[in-house]
């Protein structure tokens, strides 16, 4: 498939195709991708999207899905990356470099945790809000009122994971327990990893 005008239905191709998905399954979930223009109505994007969502679950195993998606994040530099370097030459230690991120309210939507040894929590809004929403909204994907598989959400797992990492100067492991989009709102955006 030739550059798709939207991105990221372009990075989603992209990253199929540098993870080697085979190439009966790459075209299946990149199909009707060339019917969605930039003119097309925003619900016409959600239901693409979607759609390729439900066959990468039935066509993919997890830790493949969840990689190709991890390689479609976006924001990965900017003032976000120079920050997290910035703060990794500062400080030494994990938790000095997690104190001094989250003073910044920068980086990680509303904060990272220390769970455990090696093991972090990041949510993207405070506990007490009525409702989430889902940070895609810009391309309406909510609008379906569909749950959406968690698989679309490792996308910003990806972007997550990158900054941490940055931060950190470790390798990390990303998993979503929940997301904005996939409870419909009812739920935050929230992220568990750990160091490999």
């Amino acid at each position: 498939m030739e550059k798709h005008k939207i991105g990221l239905i372009n990075s989603l191709n992209q990253s199929l195709e540098k993870n080697g998905i085979d190439k009966k399954i790459h075209q299946k979930i990149m199909e009707s991708a060339e019917l969605v223009k930039p003119s097309s109505t925003p619900k016409a994007m959600a239901e693409w999207c979607f759609n390729a969502m439900c066959k990468m679950d039935e066509l993919l195993e997890d830790d493949i899905k969840r990689k190709v998606r991890e390689d479609c994040a976006c924001c990965l530099g900017g003032k976000q990356k120079k920050l997290c370097t910035e703060v990794n030459k500062k400080y030494m230690t994990s938790d000095e470099r997690i104190n001094a991120i989250n003073e910044t309210h920068s980086v990680f939507g509303h904060e990272i945790k220390v769970s455990g040894k090696g093991k972090y929590e990041v949510k993207f809004y405070e506990e007490t809000l009525p409702e989430y929403k889902c940070v895609c909204s810009r391309f309406k994907l909510n609008g379906l009122n569909k749950k959406w598989s968690k698989t679309w959400c490792y996308c910003c797992a990806g972007h997550v994971k990158h900054h941490l990492e940055t931060l950190l100067g470790k390798q990390l492991k990303v998993k979503v327990i929940s997301s904005a989009l996939s409870s419909i709102g009812k739920k935050n955006c929230h992220f568990e990893l750990k160091e490999l």
